[in-house]
This record gives C-alpha cells, sequence and structure tokens, in this order.
C-alpha cells in the first residue's frame, strides 16, 4: 500500500511504504540501475518520458543497503539526450537489502521534452537584464546554461550566476528567453595552549587561571591540522591564519592568537579549534560519515561585523562564491559582549560576559559545523520549512555531540546554554518559549509564516547588507525549528508536548532517534516540507526493526509507532493519517498518565509514569496495596493497548520483557 506527499498543486513530492511490502528487487549484485529500471513502468505516472535513462544519469548510491540500513539511491536529472543540467532535479528511490521498496522521492521536473536546447537569449544578454533588475553594484560570474525547477510542473530553462555586492552572493536564476528571473537564493545560509577562559576578568564565572586545551600547529606555529573532513584553518578576522607563540615542547602553555582586536577574546582560537576536531569527529565516529561543504573547514573568530551585520555572540555558516570577499564556504564565530559593553552606564567596569564569545561553545561551534555536513548531503535551503529543517538539524546533531562529550542529559532539551552569561539557552526543544534567542513553537498549527518576507532587493539573508531586508528569519526558520527538535527529543527522551499533549511513552533512545533523523536526511529536497520529512522517517525505519524481530507479539512495531507519535504529538503527522501507518492506532496524551487504582479490579497494573516503565503496582479494594519492580533493562507490559488494562503475569508474578511497550 502506498501514500503520497502532495504539494499545494497536488504533485507528489513523495511516494511513501504505508504496509508491508515484497522483494521488487534482486538482492544481490543491485546497482541504481536496477532501481531506475524498476521505476519505468511508471514513467508517465511520474510525469517523466518512456526512457527513463535519457532524463537521468548512472546514478550514485548514498547509502548501501544492509541488515540494518535501507539503501538510498539518487540520480540527478538533465534535459532529455544532453549534459544540460535541471537545478536540484533529483530521482531518489530507497529499497530494503532484501529488495522491498521503502520510497520514491519525486523532487524532478516534469515535461521536459516541451523545452527546447537553446534560450531566445544569450548569457551575456540575461545577466544584463538580471543585473539591471536588482540594482547597480552587483557583479556577476559563473553563469551556466539548466533548466530551473522550482515549480516541477512547469520548468523553464533559465541561466545560473552568481551576483556579489559587498561580500553578499546571490545565486540567481534568469529565464533563458526573456530574462526575467526566476529564483534568488542566498549563498549564506559555519600542543598545549592557553584558551579563553585564562583570559577572562577573574569576576567572570568561567574565568580559570590555568584553562588550557591541546592545539594542532604547523611548524610555522598557524592554526592550522587535519581533520576527518579534511584541514581545518583557524582564522582571525583580517583571513589571516590563527598564530601560537612559545615551544611547542616546553612545559609552559603557548598562547594562541592574542594580538585580537578590542572586544575580542584572547585564545578563542584555541577553544573553536578543539571544538571543530570534536564535531568533525562526532560525525566520523558516531554516524560514519567524514564530508564537509568545502575541502578545508574555514573559521574566522573574534568576529565584530561580517558585511554590516554584527555578530558579536553570535556566528554563522555561509555559503561561498566566485570572485566574493568569502569565497569557499566558511564559519563565522563572533566576538564577545561584555555588560559593560552592553550597557556602560548601568555596568560600569564590569567585564564580565553577558555574551561569550561563541567559538568557546562545543554546541554552538558543532551547529555551525553541521551546517557544512548537511549541505555536502543535500542542498537544503536556509528558508521556508527546509529552513527550520536545517536549523533543526543542526541542533540535534549539536546536542547529541554535546551529551555524549559532557556526558550531560542537559542539552538533549536545552541548547548552547554556555553563550550566556545567565545560562539561559538559545534555544530550548520541549519548552520552546524559554530560548533566548527567538523562542520558537513546538506544534506545527502554532508555527509562524514560513514565506520569507523580502525587501525587493535582496533575499531573505540580506540582513547581511541591509537589516531590514529579513524582517522575519527568512520564513521564521529559527522560531519554526523547535517544532522538529521536539519531535526529535521525544523520539529520544519520551514525553508529551506541551501544546498537544499527545506524546511517546515508548522512546527509541538517544542513539537511535538521532540515527533516524540523519539517515532521513538523504534524499531530501532543497524545499523540503516537514510533513514529507517525517514521512519519510516512518518509510526509512520500519524494515530496520521487521529484519531484527526481537519485539514482542503484543507490540512487534513499537519503534514505528514512536516515530508516528512523535511526529503527531508536534502536530506534522495529522490524528487522520496516524492510522495509515498502523491500524487502530492511538498516540498516547499525557492525560493518561495515571498511577492509580481508582475504578480498577483488584490485581497488577502496570505504573504508565515515564520515569517507571519498569515499575508495576498491585491494587486491592480500590487502593495500592503493594508494587514490584522487573530487573534493569526490562520492563512491564500490559495486556492490552489500554493504559488502564492489568499487566501480563507469568507464574502468578509481573511478567519482565526486554523492549518497552507502546500503546
Amino acid at each position: 500500500r502506498w501514500r503520497a506527499d502532495r504539494n499545494e498543486a497536488g504533485t507528489a513530492l513523495l511516494y511513501f511504504s504505508a504496509g508491508e511490502g515484497k522483494s521488487v528487487l534482486p538482492d544481490i549484485g543491485r546497482t541504481p540501475s536496477d532501481a531506475l529500471a524498476l521505476l519505468a513502468p511508471f514513467a508517465a505516472e511520474l510525469g517523466l518520458g518512456s526512457d527513463l535513462s535519457r532524463e537521468f544519469g548512472a546514478g550514485e548510491c548514498l547509502t548501501p543497503a544492509t541488515d540494518d540500513t535501507v539503501g538510498i539511491y539518487r540520480f540527478a536529472q538533465h534535459l532529455p539526450g544532453t549534459e544540460i543540467p535541471v537545478f536540484g532535479g533529483q530521482l531518489v528511490v530507497a529499497v530494503t537489502k532484501e529488495g522491498v521498496l521503502e520510497y520514491v522521492s519525486t523532487t524532478h521536473a516534469r515535461g521536459l521534452d516541451r523545452i527546447k536546447e537553446r534560450g531566445a537569449l544569450s548569457p551575456t544578454e540575461v545577466t544584463r537584464l538580471a543585473l539591471a533588475e536588482l540594482g547597480a553594484g552587483y557583479e556577476a560570474s559563473g553563469t551556466v546554461l539548466g533548466v530551473n525547477a522550482k515549480d516541477h510542473d512547469h520548468p523553464r530553462l533559465a541561466y545560473r550566476m552568481t551576483l556579489s555586492k559587498d561580500g553578499i552572493a546571490l545565486q540567481v536564476d534568469a529565464d533563458a528567453d526573456t530574462g526575467t528571473i526566476l529564483e534568488t537564493q542566498s549563498k549564506m545560509a559555519g600542543a598545549k595552549a592557553l584558551s579563553a577562559a585564562h583570559y577572562f576578568d577573574d569576576t567572570d564565572l568561567r574565568y580559570e587561571r590555568n584553562a588550557s586545551r591541546t592545539v594542532y600547529l604547523t611548524p610555522a606555529h598557524k592554526m592550522e591540522m587535519s581533520g576527518p573532513s579534511g584541514p581545518i584553518r583557524i582564522q582571525r578576522p583580517d583571513g589571516t591564519a590563527a598564530e601560537c607563540t612559545g615551544d611547542p615542547s616546553s612545559s609552559q602553555s603557548m598562547e594562541c592568537d592574542t594580538n585580537v582586536a578590542p572586544g575580542g577574546a584572547k585564545g578563542v582560537a584555541v577553544d573553536t579549534q578543539g571544538n571543530l576536531l570534536a564535531a568533525a569527529r562526532y560525525f566520523q565516529t558516531q554516524l560514519g560519515y567524514t564530508r564537509w561543504a568545502d575541502p578545508i573547514v574555514r573559521a574566522s573568530v573574534n568576529m565584530v561585523k561580517v558585511g554590516t551585520r554584527s555578530v558579536l555572540g553570535d556566528g554563522f555558516f555561509l555559503v561561498g562564491g566566485q570572485g566574493l570577499l568569502y569565497p569557499q564556504d566558511q564559519l563565522f564565530f563572533g566576538a564577545g559582549l561584555t555588560y559593560e559593553q552592553a550597557n556602560p552606564i548601568a555596568y560600569a567596569g564590569n567585564h564580565a560576559y553577558a555574551l561569550y564569545p561563541t567559538g568557546m561553545s562545543l554546541e554552538f561551534v558543532a551547529h555551525e559545523y553541521a551546517h557544512g555536513v548537511t549541505r555536502s548531503v543535500t542542498p537544503l535551503n536556509f528558508e521556508d520549512e527546509a529552513g527550520a529543517l536545517n536549523e533543526a538539524l543542526s541542533d540535534i546533531f549539536a546536542a547529541h555531540a554535546e551529551a555524549l562529550a559532557r556526558g550531560s542529559s542537559e542539552s538533549l532539551y536545552a541548547f548552547a546554554t554556555d553563550t550566556r552569561g545567565d545560562g539561559r539557552p538559545l534555544r530550548h526543544f520541549m519548552h520552546p518559549g524559554r530560548g533566548t534567542d527567538v523562542g520558537g513553537t513546538s506544534h506545527y498549527s502554532k508555527r509562524r509564516p514560513t514565506t520569507p518576507r523580502r525587501d525587493g532587493k535582496s533575499n531573505c539573508f540580506g540582513v547581511v547588507a541591509n537589516p531590514d531586508a529579513a524582517p522575519n528569519d527568512c520564513g521564521n526558520i529559527h522560531y519554526n525549528s523547535t517544532i522538529v527538535s521536539n519531535a526529535w527529543a521525544l523520539l529520544a527522551t519520551g514525553g508529551f508536548n506541551e501544546v498537544s499533549g499527545v506524546g511517546v511513552v515508548a522512546e527509541v533512545g538517544l542513539s537511535k532517534a538521532v540515527r533516524l533523523f540523519w539517515e532521513t536526511l538523504f534524499g531530501t529536497a532543497s524545499a523540503e516540507t516537514m510533513s514529507t520529512y517525517a514521512h519519510r522517517m516512518v518509510a526509512l525505519q520500519v524494515k530496520k526493526w521487521v529484519a531484527h524481530p526481537y519485539a514482542t507479539d503484543l507490540e512487534p512495531m513499537w519503534v514505528k509507532k514512536a516515530v508516528v507519535c512523535a511526529w503527531n504529538a508536534v502536530g506534522v503527522i495529522p490524528d487522520n493519517e496516524i492510522a495509515w501507518h498502523g491500524f487502530g492506532w492511538t498516540c498516547p496524551k499525557a492525560s493518561q498518565v495515571t498511577r492509580t487504582c481508582k475504578g480498577k479490579a483488584d490485581g497488577d497494573y502496570c505504573n504508565p509514569d515515564l520515569q517507571f516503565t519498569y515499575d508495576s503496582y498491585r491494587c486491592k479494594g480500590g487502593a495500592i496495596s503493594a508494587g514490584s519492580q522487573c530487573p534493569t533493562g526490562t520492563f512491564c507490559h500490559r495486556t492490552s493497548a489500554s493504559p488502564d488494562s492489568p499487566a501480563e503475569k507469568e507464574g502468578g508474578k509481573v511478567k519482565c520483557f526486554a523492549e518497552p511497550q507502546d500503546w
């Protein structure tokens, strides 16, 4: 059985399995061409010509099919019979090791046979018209002929070019016949040495007299090293490499990047290098991934401004472009802001940090680094719902990296508490209103408008050059991101959504939750929606657990249900779609979590409290008379789907199972 996610025009963006399937591909020696051949009979339904090989290349395997993972194959689209690319046009197919089809992501252009191979205007004429439309001061570079498929049903032959001004880059697609701009996107979007805390004012809570970290240097003492994804280079605001002084072999700590401008922090380059290496190793060791957006990871520290955008206590990942002030993909980490700098009158003489230099925060650095990882996987946009997904994914990976590094669960709910002097988080996943950045929402029905508001002269990231160009944060991407991160937190740790009251009582755990979000990232479209992402995740995990049928007969698909209920809790999968994934399913609500004997017959019952899923209690005469506890790692199960049903028993005692039970 199949379902489809459709856009507003009714075109299917994703076909996904809504039930068990049979093998349709060979389970040995499979190649991407096998997956493409499978779709040939459905070419007309997909809006393609009868010969798919004329529109798609040989394809690539993003992840191989194994016992635990689904095989994902991607095919880039081009104008039939030519090498003219369809910008962002791709077909992604996912199958299990056994050859069962899981989903088909159809973010390709349709009706390409109507497109001519040559436009009415030359590249020079189109560039001139595009420059005239955007205004004075832009320079064009890297013009390429292709097909713009923003509207997949009505593709247009176009020239794609990079237009730059004042260090800001815009990727522009202009119609090859009329010169009209079809789409504009930002190319924005992150030895022993003394670290920053050593140099802080001694009244600062994070001051450490002997704070130091390991630093890696070239023979010339420049802060460059080799990381899992390639070279990592730490730079000053002027673009030169940060350097260290002293003897690397000495017992005395070296001093690095001490010649900083007022407001900068000595030693923060050391923290940034260590945190970038930790972030890169996280993706390598936990997710088996060693690519980044650019062959070199460049990170500038102690930044005060980028263009005209202030980055005090802030930072971001920038997608570079040819001929720009920043031609390569790059990370920027802002200088800190002391209380005195923030308010010279009220806090005169107070040199403690209100906002710390962001390179000091592992979670902040890992977040920005994760944007570059995502960019290397898929061209996920930085605006609309795709932008919210992009931000949430960076938060999720950073939170996992922080939790592993610190051995603390705090980051599973609160993001980057160490960037502020008051210890408050920038974003809070369970209670988004507590976030100090822009707040947030935990439910799709409460999202803010996802369409960016622009001033007509730039795209949403024009905030760098013009503070009035993006008054709603590229479609409220940070505010809406907590919808996604709340679903992740519920899936990882259990709990209930504060808006809907719906939640997850049989969580899958931190590592599995992160891996589900990671594997779902492969095959995403540039303009991905939360709904498509959620349904792809459901499709991805099903066979993984069927292949290892160690769950009980009572609830063999509890992991799938946890995924469905996490997305239902945040309103991305509506109530009327739950039955698509499991007949008769309903998701648990906080109001059902009551440990009581009121109205219950005498007997043993499982404790529904999330903190005590191993616990049971005995009712007698309408009151709790006794209790028992399962061994560590085992769980009490009910006799039916109702949370009020009696506990399973064996030999007169409550039976304990190897996995949790949902309802």
